[in-house]
Parts: structure tokens; C-alpha cells; sequence
């Protein structure tokens, strides 16, 4: 049936599901439904918050007393057109994909195919996982073959969140502390591979889902998503270019529906398809995570969040943040109930509390802890972009002007606000405008090396090669009056480098060229500078200086994989 137009579901458990709810009914005390609650009032709430996030859409599922009780979608699937959000539509579920892995990965577990506390490589040898898991085939730094299965999925593996093309490397030693990684997860998948002997989609399909009856949701792009995909949206709610995902990546890669997703939220909260053992050690807290300032926040289990809501409740989630597309889901098992939703823009986790609380009636959700700096709806940034959007770059910049000490400090809401702004207009070739935002930022911070590299790109899509020079070489002066000229160096390289792929990316190779030069020329002893000037030169059909730049980044970093696989092809 429908209310208010968007549809009510009823009843939709699978037998495996129904017999399990039977088994577990102690373990989700009955409360009273809700679902009268998701009528107009609490749509046009939403659409609120979607309009002061410059969100475009969004798709909910709500489950209640151990079903999924109402479904909407609200706003546009694309800005552009205006085409709406179905419940039919598919988002990118980012993080949201690796509880999803976890759980088939668990049923090996009961299986007896996979020990949580065996290392991943005494199943699979050194000579196989260094075919099946890149990194480690130039790894000097062995401590990889300690990582088990329950380390990578309460992300104890010691990786950072992805290598990003570079060599493997460990922030911490396996096992000390919570890390959260996506390329462990990655790790995982290879071992799945090698144990299971069979591909990562016919391991996914068979034990997750095909049981619980997701059939719109995969790891790797499929034709039908062509008209049920989502667009993706900036942080000024504008539409942008989104990649098909062919690879399949247990930490990010799944594309799913709501609906589909509540599904296997109805699994996790009962443990249907998985034994009593497996389910409780998957739910129970493992880890302590702790904040930038190492103050408790929330634990973790075995690829999902735990939380201490309130007093008397429990929350089992997690948060999904892909840039443009974004995700969410809380549920209490206690109550039988939670949501999960996913919304296709970049500032969808302003929205996210007011959710969580509306829908689950908790004050404190996961998302709120201090382990996340998102901003809300009330930030300085968000006022900045709404101010542009309805009234130009002069408006914005008054906003942010309005508190202008707040200017003169660092990564301020009001100076990420106006860089931000800038970035977004110079690669939709708005520079004059850029301009504007950036000097605005200068004017309050002058030795700004984020404002001062940005300036210098911007000069060069002017024409000033010149003009580039001296604002690059001023964020270089910057550095050497910062108390840490270490971290300095690594933000002025950074900016430069992505200054020279905004220009790689618009296939303005020369330009590209240039600023990388520069790059190589300032931080000779970087690897990756010489392997992003190869790339360069590779892209402009200049073979034989792309392979002496992929050469000279290999004689810094051995085995770096994106110069070693550029060179490879290269030289056939």
C-alpha cells in the first residue's frame, strides 16, 4: 500500500528469516509500530534538510518490529533533469559494503573453511598472495604475514585506509589497535579468493545474496544500473562524473537499494544464516575506538560499529562516505528496530543525526561522537555554499567575512568553505570566481600554502606560467617558517600534485606537465612526484620521458606498483 506516496511494506520476511525471528524472539523485545510516524509531516522534514544540505536525494528504509515497515524516496536522483529518487534507485553504498563482506565472510567461519585467528598466510602461502594481493609482492616489511581474518575485520590489520598506489606500509603493528582500513579489508578478499576458489562474485552471490533475496545490489556495475543508478552531487549540490565500478572492492564497491540493504539489516540484527557463536562474536565489542584526541567513542566487532546510544541501549552501525554518495545505518536489536538510508551528495552527513534521531529516538547516534568532523546544518561552510547558490561568489564571501578572525585560522570552517568553493569552480572553468574565493582566504592568510598553491594553479589556467612560479615558490617559503616543516613539505607537495591533476584530468596535458615538473624540481628525493610527471608524459604520447620519470620513481621506491605496472606497459 501507499501513504503520502511512497510505499509501506508488509510482511516481507523469507522462511529462513521467519524461522530464525522465532528462534531469537527473546533477543528483540516486541515494541509498538511506529510506522504512522513516516507519514507528510516527517517527509516534508526531510525535504528540508535536504534543501539546506544542498542534497539532492535521498532513499530510506525503516525496520521495525523485525520487518521493514515503510520505505521512502524523496528529491531528485539528478539535479540536472530533475528525475526524482525511486525506491528502485541504486546508490553506492561505500563503507556500507564491507559489514555486507563481513557477514559472508563469517558463514566461511561456520563453514570451518576459516579460522578468525589463523594467519591469512598459512592458508595461502607467500608465492600465492603475492599473486592475488599486489602490494605485498615488492613488500620488504613482512609483519603482513601476522594479519588474520578477525584483525582485518576490526580493522587491527595496522594499514591506513588505502595505499593509494604506493607501497604497502602499516600505521600500527597488527593487532595492537583499531586502524580503520579498507585495503585490509582488500587483503581479505585476495585470501577469500585463493580459499574458496572461486570469484569474489560467486562467493557473495551464493552466501549473501541470493539467501536474503538482494537482488539489486552487486559489487561490480551491472547493465540495468544504466537507468537506475544515481547521479553523484558536489558539496554545492551540483551534478558530477561518476565511474563504474568493474572491480570488486569488499571495503566500497557495493551498489545497492535501501530495500535491499534493510534486508540484510534484518539478518545482522537477529543473526539469521550465521550460528549463535559466529553472530555473538560479530556483535560483541572487540576493539575500543578512540578519537583524534584518543578519547573513547564507540568499539567494534567483527565488521560492524557498536555503540552505547544511551544507557539502556545498544546500536549496532555504520557510516558509508564515498565523497559525492553517501550512507548510513543504525539499528537497535534490542528493539527490533533501526534505518538506513543513502543520499547522493556530498554533504549528506549533516543530514545524518537529525535522521538517526528522528527515526530511532536516540539523542546520541554513532555519527555524533567525536570521531567525525562533519559539518551541520548550522555550519559556516554549509551558509558559505548556500550563500553562493542562491546568490554568487560577493555573498559568499560576505558570509565567511562575517567572522573574519575565524579566517585567519587554519582549515576553519570559513576557509574550508571558501576553498572548497574555489576548487569546485576552477575545475567548472568559473576561474575569475576562484580567484575571488582564494584571495579572499589570502587577505586574512597570507602564508596559507593550500590558498597560495591554489592561486598559483589558477594563474596558470590564466596563462601565467610566470605568475604560477612565484605563488608556488611563496607556499614553499611557507614551509620553512612552520614549526613542523615536515608536515609542511607533505601539504605543499600534495597541493601542487593535485593542482597538476585537475589539469591531467581536463586532458590539459602541457599544463599538467608543468606544474609537475615543478613538483620534481622541489621534492627531487618523492616518488610519487616522478611517477605523476611519467603519468603525465605517458597521457601526452611522450614515451620516452614517461618511462625515464616511472624509472627514476622506482630507484626511490622500489616496487612502487603504479610506476611498476606504468613501465610494464610501457615497454611492450
Amino acid at each position: 500500500m501507499r501513504k503520502n506516496g511512497v510505499r509501506v511494506a508488509r510482511g516481507r520476511q523469507s522462511l529462513l528469516l521467519a524461522l530464525c525471528f522465532a528462534l531469537t524472539s527473546s533477543l528483540w523485545a516486541q515494541v509498538p509500530s511506529r510506522s504512522n510516524s513516516w507519514g507528510a509531516e516527517f517527509s516534508e522534514q526531510v525535504k528540508g534538510w535536504l534543501q539546506d544540505a544542498l542534497v539532492p536525494g535521498i532513499s530510506i528504509a525503516i525496520l521495525e518490529e523485525g520487518r521493514i515497515s515503510w520505505e521512502g524516496a524523496f528529491g531528485m536522483k539528478n539535479a540536472e533533469t530533475g528525475e526524482p529518487v525511486a525506491e528502485t534507485t541504486v546508490f553506492e553504498a561505500a563503507s556500507l559494503s564491507k559489514p555486507v563482506f563481513a557477514y559472508g565472510v563469517l558463514k566461511l567461519v561456520d563453514k570451518g573453511v576459516l579460522d578468525l585467528d589463523k594467519p591469512l598466510a598459512d592458508y595461502i602461502g607467500s608465492a600465492d598472495m603475492k599473486g592475488v594481493y599486489p602490494p605485498i609482492a615488492s613488500a620488504t616489511d613482512v609483519r603482513w604475514k601476522k594479519i588474520t581474518a578477525r584483525m582485518v575485520l576490526t580493522h587491527r590489520a595496522g594499514f591506513p585506509n588505502w595505499f593509494n598506489g604506493s607501497s604497502m606500509s602499516f600505521r600500527y603493528e597488527p593487532g595492537q589497535r583499531f586502524s580503520y582500513s579498507g585495503e585490509g579489508f582488500s587483503l581479505l578478499a585476495a585470501s577469500v579468493v585463493v580459499i574458496t576458489s572461486r570469484s569474489l562474485n560467486e562467493f557473495i552471490q551464493e552466501l549473501v545474496f541470493d539467501p536474503l533475496q538482494m537482488k539489486a545490489s552487486s559489487y561490480v556495475w551491472r547493465p540495468d544500473y544504466d537507468t537506475t543508478f544515481t547521479a553523484s552531487h558536489n558539496r554545492l549540490g551540483q551534478r558530477t562524473a561518476r565511474a563504474k565500478r568493474t572491480q570488486f572492492m569488499p571495503g566500497a564497491s557495493l551498489y545497492t537499494t535501501a530495500g535491499d540493504y534493510a534486508r540484510f539489516l534484518l539478518a545482522l540484527g537477529t543473526g539469521a544464516g550465521l550460528s549463535e557463536k559466529t553472530w555473538r562474536e560479530m556483535t560483541r565489542s572487540q576493539v575500543q575506538v578512540t578519537d583524534r584526541d584518543e578519547k573513547p567513542c564507540f568499539s567494534w566487532g567483527l565488521g560492524v560499529g557498536i555503540h552505547q546510544a544511551e544507557k539502556d541501549i545498544t546500536t549496532l552501525w555504520h557510516w558509508g562516505d564515498n565523497g559525492d554518495m553517501n550512507s548510513y545505518f543504525e539499528i537497535i536489536p534490542d528493539q527490533k528496530r533501526g534505518v538506513v538510508f543513502f543520499m547522493n551528495g556530498a554533504n549528506a552527513h549533516a543530514v545524518t543525526p537529525l535522521l538517526a534521531r528522528r527515526v530511532l529516538g536516540i539523542s546520541r547516534p554513532a555519527i555524533t561522537t567525536s570521531y567525525f568532523r562533519y559539518d551541520t546544518l548550522k555550519s559556516p561552510t554549509l551558509a558559505i555554499f548556500r550563500a553562493y547558490r542562491t546568490q554568487g561568489i560577493a555573498a559568499a564571501i560576505q558570509v565567511a567575512e562575517a567572522s573574519p578572525e575565524n579566517l585567519s585560522v587554519a582549515n576553519s570552517p570559513e576557509v574550508q568553505g571558501l576553498m572548497t568553493l574555489a576548487g569546485i569552480m576552477v575545475g567548472k572553468g568559473e576561474i575569475s570566481g576562484a580567484k575571488v574565493a582564494v584571495v579572499a582566504v589570502l587577505r586574512h592568510q597570507p602564508a596559507s600554502i593550500p590558498a597560495l598553491v591554489t592561486l598559483g594553479g589558477i594563474h596558470l589556467f590564466e596563462g601565467n606560467e610566470t605568475a604560477m612560479e612565484a605563488s608556488f615558490r611563496q607556499a614553499l617559503q611557507a614551509v620553512h617558517s612552520m614549526k613542523d616543516t615536515i608536515e609542511g613539505a607533505r601539504v605543499a607537495e600534495s597541493s601542487i600534485n593535485s593542482v597538476g591533476y585537475r589539469f591531467l584530468n581536463q586532458d590539459k596535458h602541457d599544463a599538467a606537465i608543468k606544474v609537475f615538473k615543478f613538483n620534481v624540481a622541489s621534492f627531487p628525493a618523492s616518488a610519487n612526484v616522478y611517477d605523476s610527471l611519467g603519468e603525465a608524459y605517458m597521457k601526452s604520447g611522450n614515451k620516452q620521458l614517461a618511462i625515464d620519470n616511472y624509472r627514476k620513481a622506482l630507484e626511490l621506491a622500489p616496487g612502487l606498483p603504479t610506476a611498476k605496472d606504468a613501465l610494464l606497459e610501457l615497454q611492450k
